[in-house]
């Protein structure tokens, strides 16, 4: 019994490292799992303030963190056919406006 629970034990932790090492990627024209989600959430957390927050952290917080956001989008756009890709040029159009603001272009001490 005991031998079996230590295998259990083995695979999981197996499993778990391989999911944490491995890239979770779908090639070069698939969506990577997840994503959507992903931006969803860090959409709503640059409505509410993370890139501001972000700029407390750090000198190129608010900048970084917009970069990051259009370039993902960006990214995932270019996956997507073109007919399919407004949602992504929008978002990466919105990341782009941010940047040109004038707060995105302050030099980094000035900032929030």
């Amino acid at each position: 019994m005991r031998r079996i629970l230590a295998v259990l034990i083995s695979l999981g932790a197996l499993i778990g490292t391989a999911r944490l090492v491995l890239p979770a990627t779908a090639g070069p024209d698939a969506e990577p799992p997840g994503v959507r989600r992903q931006l969803a959430f860090l959409r709503a957390a640059l409505d509410g303030g993370a890139a501001e927050d972000a700029q407390q952290l750090f000198p190129e917080g608010y900048f970084f963190s917009h970069v990051l956001y259009g370039l993902a989008r960006v990214e995932l756009g270019m996956r997507e056919p073109a007919d399919r890709r407004a949602e992504a040029l929008h978002e990466a159009r919105w990341a782009l406006a941010r940047l040109e603001s004038a707060e995105g272009r302050a030099p980094p001490s000035t900032r929030a």
